[in-house]
């Protein structure tokens, strides 16, 4: 089946778009969500690509690209995250989809310059095989567990047999010795309101220090997670004589709290002291678990082990643009100082 492509107006064209992204995408796309992640990111506008029937004039696909400020080395530079891929189900040949996701990539900027990334699903792995542009690293799930509950219920329906397990099988999480002291010349608290210069002051701080990574600025903090209407997060910092050194921000999604986003100096004894403080923040809010995903290979693995975090599974992950692919395309080493974490995927 043919199609052609064009440039969406998302002013003009919105209720189609939500109606799309309802039909192929998720149920749930709603127009809160449609508002927030395509209206209000201080970084500017998606960029939104749309795929119509060529002998019907439907619209029957879109494609997006949301745009994040970058911090490599010395420089910023523009670019984008993927997402809200769909496609009609008769249209979802590879055909179709490769046409749409070529033309959204080349709306980005010529291949060898434009900075873009993606976690993709399995299907769109194939997509982008033919596109070549294969994955480069991966993204590890890391969890703590707090609490042996949600596991034994699948194990055994007798109560009482749950009720044995579950008291055996905490007390024996409660007696691992991996509680880490948090330096009494560290404050770790809950921030109140919004996020202020000081975050942003950081970020311009320790930004050439971390490799590669997302622009954290006050804005774009308070947009992505204070302001989110698909979860509710809150944000934990770490101070050293009342000046900021570093926050994470967590979210409970379920029985478990999730890291979206975790920001400091690289000292070890920082990141240590703020994965400490979530995990007592998760134990109070009696989770069953705390989760954590970082590129392969990052320094701040080393933290989360330290703590007991438990890798998982793998997911892969595309990055495009950054310095030195096109010199050493089979090294994937150059990517793992690359803050990427669960927050900085599309929505």
């Amino acid at each position: 089946m043919p199609i052609t492509v064009r440039r969406a107006d998302i002013r003009v064209e919105r209720d189609l778009l939500i109606d799309l992204q309802r039909r192929y995408l998720a149920p749930d796309a709603d127009t809160v969500r449609f508002d927030w992640l395509y209206g209000k990111n201080p970084f500017g506008e998606p960029h939104v690509l749309v795929a119509q029937d060529s002998e019907t004039s439907d619209i029957i696909g879109m494609a997006a690209a949301f745009p994040r400020s970058l911090c490599m080395g010395t420089q910023k530079r523009m670019g984008w995250v993927l997402g809200d891929f769909c496609l009609g189900e008769q249209y979802r040949s590879l055909g179709p989809a490769i046409q749409l996701q070529k033309a959204c990539l080349e709306g980005l900027g010529p291949k060898d310059s434009a900075i873009w990334y993606d976690f993709p699903s399995n299907s769109m792995l194939a997509i982008y095989k033919r596109l070549k542009a294969p994955p480069c690293q991966k993204m590890i799930r890391f969890v703590k567990l707090l609490k042996v509950d949600r596991k034994v219920q699948t194990w055994t329906r007798s109560r009482l047999l749950q009720h044995g397990l579950c008291t055996v099988g905490n007390a024996v999480l409660n007696l691992i010795p991996r509680r880490r002291r948090i330096p009494l010349d560290f404050s770790v608290q809950c921030h109140e309101g919004a996020c202020g210069n000081e975050f942003h002051e950081l970020c311009s701080e320790i930004w050439s220090q971390s490799g590669s990574c997302l622009e954290r600025t006050a804005p774009y903090l308070n947009w992505r997670y204070l302001q989110n209407p698909l979860y509710h997060s809150e944000i934990l910092t770490i101070r050293k004589g009342g000046a900021l050194k570093g926050y994470v921000v967590l979210a409970e999604m379920g029985s478990e709290t999730t890291i979206m986003d975790l920001f400091s100096v690289t000292r070890q004894d920082v990141v240590q002291s703020l994965l400490q403080g979530v995990v007592d923040r998760a134990r109070s809010l009696k989770s069953e678990a705390v989760v954590a995903s970082l590129i392969e290979g990052h320094p701040w693995i080393s933290s989360l082990q330290a703590l007991g975090f438990i890798p998982r599974e793998t997911s892969p992950v595309i990055i495009n643009g950054l310095p030195s692919m096109s010199e050493q395309p089979s090294n994937s080493d150059r990517w793992a100082s690359f803050l990427l974490m669960q927050g900085d995927r599309d929505s």
